[in-house]
């Protein structure tokens, strides 16, 4: 209430805007108090703990990850009016956070691929990889070049370059994802499916039929065991 009489913030019943003056300076860093010091939380500064992030971010992002759709955009239409309240909030903290390894354990690395998602569905392709990258960049730092956890976060890479109608740079990745599946999976384990599948397109693009059909076949012998003859999958 102080901050509204004061017009740094308006209320609204639904939303709470903030005075860009307010904002920037809550972006600068610490705000000092009377006395000269900043404030920490009440914490001192040898006992607060550190984190890689500004005052506030950490909250924002919290606070994100609580709200965004926990469901796919692509499965989930009546999620889209939900994100595109909540996409510039997400572009605009996303704009100040690294992509180093720790960025991995405060979810970061979801919340780009969730909102990668959303942007894919919404046909913004460069926007969309531009995350995917990140998500990349942010699951390779944490956990290694090579390890299970990038095969999800490749594919998609992949998948949206494709898309953007850039075969030839999806293409690498697509096998790069089959690779770290086959290296952790048996051959005709149902998660190789994807990124099969995905390569073979790939290749069929690029003008290379007779690479891409024994892998079509390979994908459609991995899906009829899992799934049966007939099953729409």
């Amino acid at each position: 209430s102080v901050l509204a009489s004061y017009s740094l913030i308006n209320l609204t019943p639904t939303d709470v805007s903030i005075h860009r003056l307010l904002q920037a300076t809550l972006r600068a860093g610490p705000v000092p108090t009377p006395d000269g010091a900043s404030h920490s939380g009440g914490e001192d500064a040898d006992e607060a703990e550190t984190t890689p992030f500004m005052p506030g971010q950490d909250l924002a992002l919290l606070w994100l990850l609580e709200a965004i759709p926990s469901t796919v955009a692509a499965a989930d239409i009546g999620s889209w009016a939900r994100w595109r309240v909540l996409l510039p909030h997400i572009e605009r903290l996303l704009s100040y956070l690294p992509d180093t390894a720790e960025m991995a354990e405060y979810a970061v690395d979801y919340l780009l691929s969730q909102t990668a998602s959303y942007l894919q569905e919404q046909g913004r392709y460069p926007d969309a990889v531009a995350m995917y990258r990140r998500d990349v960049a942010i699951t390779s730092a944490a956990h290694g070049p090579d390890h299970l956890q990038l095969l999800l976060p490749i594919n998609n890479l992949a998948n949206a370059l494709h898309q953007l109608g850039d075969p030839a740079a999806a293409r690498p990745l697509f096998e790069r994802a089959v690779a770290i599946g086959e290296a952790a999976y048996d051959a005709d384990h149902p998660q190789l499916l994807l990124p099969i599948n995905n390569l073979a397109n790939a290749l069929y693009q690029l003008g290379d039929p007779a690479a891409a059909r024994p892998l079509l076949e390979r994908a459609l012998t991995i899906g009829e065991t899992v799934y049966g003859p007939d099953h729409p999958q």
